[in-house]
């Protein structure tokens, strides 16, 4: 398994939230076709504050299953459960590296581990390898709402 650097990985993490908050910002500009009150603004903040705060929760849990992927014995064992398609197991062998979150494995392949990440009732999807961003991009992850 190849190696990932933890802080290419970060930052890549870092980008994916900017762009997330970008988004979250966007939305809010359906407010637009009225007048806004300053209720609506701090409405607006309040609910931007609160995602961005449950997806910051789950990118420290990604960034901590990023880095376990690392560890000489955990590749080893990934690629023994990966060739078995031994989606639980592998569930298994991560979820303590995620503290704050629940996470189920959800498919794996050639050098791609796709994860989801809950929060609450948020969720998350964490693909690490060969990822495709919704967008079509390629990249090597991908950290979005589900």
């Amino acid at each position: 398994m190849k190696r990932l650097g933890t802080l290419s990985i970060v930052r890549k993490l870092i980008a994916i939230a900017m762009l997330a908050s970008f988004a979250l910002i966007g939305s809010t500009t359906s407010y637009g076709s009225r007048k806004d009150t300053q209720n609506d603004v701090i409405r607006a903040g309040k609910d931007a504050s609160e995602r961005l705060s449950t997806m910051e929760a789950a990118l420290k849990d990604a960034q901590a299953i990023a880095a376990r992927l690392q560890e000489p014995e955990v590749a080893t064992r990934v690629l023994e459960l990966a060739k078995r398609k031994d989606l639980k197991g592998l569930t298994d062998l991560l979820k303590g590296a995620a503290s704050s979150s629940q996470i189920r494995v959800k498919a794996v392949g050639d050098i791609t581990i796709i994860i989801e990440v809950f929060i609450g009732k948020k969720s998350y999807q964490l693909c690490i390898g060969n990822c495709e961003h919704p967008s079509g991009a390629k990249g090597g992850v991908v950290f979005q709402e589900s």
